[in-house]
């Protein structure tokens, strides 16, 4: 009888054993396939994708898509080849008549950054190589030079924080970049950290105010300072003063304000209204002083108090700005050679990597070293005897 209760036991367990191996079989197969699935997706798209970019011809075939980095609202960016010199460009795209989103989006926007990329002065903006309509019509093209990481990708490499130093160096250079740009008359109402990039090779230290999708030119707004209603928001409302939120006309002091709520999140990881939502409360951020705002940041905080004192058609004391900057810097002084935070981290995790591999190189060394101890001595080699 217990023999027999037992073996029911063992069948039951044979059973449920082999419905578990069937429930997981059938789920990695789900799995495998979903995985198949979606993995000719991706392959259908980046094919179609492929095609789609062949199909673009721009300034006569001189330049290649390559691949997308980016895409927004205003077009898409991507990585592509100038045939001539084999070297990689920055190309940026936009549909010929796309339908306008939003009351404060402009139309041509590509055509637009393509007049004033020709304004800019020579040194420390990104190049232009051209600019144009594709082939067919469809598209708007712009190409530049191809730079290096964002500004905002470099602070979340640094963990969503900069040192004094490296916040003091960003600063010199973005006032630099801005009153090149403010001396042709351009405002160019969307500063952040995104909206700064690196130079790549041997400017890689060199600061880069890119993308003027929404520029303006101090003669098409110098009549409308006293304007209330402006059609809606130009740039991004998060860094966007306060007075330009009440839909006052933007110029160069809210550039040069932007500025300064940009290095303030840089230096402290976030602004104050960072979790509030719609029109970001104007009433809170009207409530905000900036002593509070700019606490531990004196420099920053002369920054906001000039450009708030400044006229609507004033352009800022640049050098007064940039000499307060390399006044807080650790060793201050305009000639000196900066090391930015995400160079030294870099820096640091290759130290660390080398480090860690002598140290395992001299474990192994060691572990060699205790095996051949523990071997027996054998008879000594005798030197071949020459002929």
């Amino acid at each position: 009888m217990a023999a027999s209760i037992s073996e029911n036991e063992e069948t039951q367990e044979t059973q449920q054993n082999q419905e578990t191996r069937d429930y997981q079989e059938n789920q990695e197969n789900q799995e495998n396939q979903e995985t198949q699935q979606t993995q000719q997706t991706q392959q259908t798209q980046q094919t179609q994708q492929s095609q789609e970019n062949q199909e673009i011809t721009i300034a006569d075939g001189r330049f290649r898509i390559d691949y997308m980095i980016a895409s927004g609202g205003y077009g898409r960016v991507y990585v592509g080849t100038d045939k001539k010199t084999n070297k990689q460009v920055a190309i940026k795209l936009e549909e010929v008549g796309q339908e306008v989103s939003s009351p404060c989006r402009r139309l041509e926007t590509v055509k637009l950054e393509g007049r004033l990329y020709r304004k800019l002065p020579p040194h420390s903006y990104p190049k232009l190589h051209w600019t144009g309509t594709t082939r067919g019509g469809l598209y708007d093209a712009l190409v530049t030079d191809l730079l290096g990481p964002s500004l905002g990708n470099l602070w979340e490499y640094c963990r969503y924080s900069f040192t004094l130093d490296t916040l003091c160096n960003v600063a010199i250079q973005a006032l630099k970049r801005l009153q090149g740009l403010h001396k042709k008359g351009i405002i160019h109402n969307d500063i952040k950290p995104t909206n700064f990039a690196m130079g790549s090779g041997k400017n890689g230290n060199t600061l880069y105010l890119i993308d003027y999708g929404l520029s303006t030119t101090f003669e098409e707004i110098k009549h409308k300072e006293e304007v209330k209603e402006t059609g809606g928001l130009l740039g991004t409302a998060y860094y966007a003063p306060l007075e330009a939120l009440r839909g006052r006309t933007r110029s160069y002091r809210d550039d040069l304000e932007s500025l300064g709520l940009t290095l303030i999140e840089l230096s402290k990881g976030d602004l104050p209204w960072v979790n509030t939502r719609g029109a970001l409360c104007l009433e809170q951020r009207a409530e905000i002083t900036l002593d509070k705002l700019c606490s531990e940041l004196p420099e920053v905080h002369f920054l906001m108090e000039h450009a708030r004192q400044l006229r609507f058609d004033q352009l800022p004391n640049y050098r007064q700005l940039i000499r307060e900057f390399e006044k807080a810097r650790s060793t201050p002084g305009s000639g000196q050679t900066c090391i930015f935070d995400w160079v030294k981290i870099r820096y640091q995790r290759i130290q660390k990597k080398m480090e860690e591999r002598a140290a395992g190189l001299e474990s192994r060394k060691r572990s060699r070293d205790e095996d051949d101890d523990g071997e027996e001595e054998g008879p000594p080699r005798s030197r071949p005897r020459q002929e």
